[in-house]
């Protein structure tokens, strides 16, 4: 099983529980959760053993968004702004193609 920093996955039977693990700062997503999402969102088309994908946040939220206190990305300037969005957006691109459904257990704010 892959190890993450601001990810943490169960695996049960064909179930994966994927939680967002950033609970300090309300689960907000910087670049290192980004790559983790991607990453983890790419290699599903592959794993058949995987049926059902619940999504979860660690904590007393589901997610604050983007963190805009991550050093160099949304507020360093309009160029690395536009690429904080894009890494984003690609995470959404690679959730759409996974023919797992996906599940989010939201709560909070």
């Amino acid at each position: 099983m892959p190890e993450y920093r601001s990810l943490h996955l169960e695996r049960d039977g064909a179930i994966d529980w994927l939680t967002l693990n950033r609970p300090d700062q309300l689960n907000a997503m910087d670049g290192g959760m980004c790559d983790e999402l991607q990453a983890y969102f790419g290699e599903l088309s592959t794993r058949v053993a995987t049926r059902v994908v619940i999504l979860r946040g660690a904590g007393r939220e589901f997610c604050a968004g983007y963190d805009l206190k991550a050093p160099q990305q949304v507020s360093a300037g309009s160029v690395l702004g536009m690429r904080a969005q894009r890494h984003v957006s690609e995470i959404i691109l690679r959730m759409r193609r996974c023919p797992q459904p996906i599940i989010c257990l939201l709560h909070g704010a």
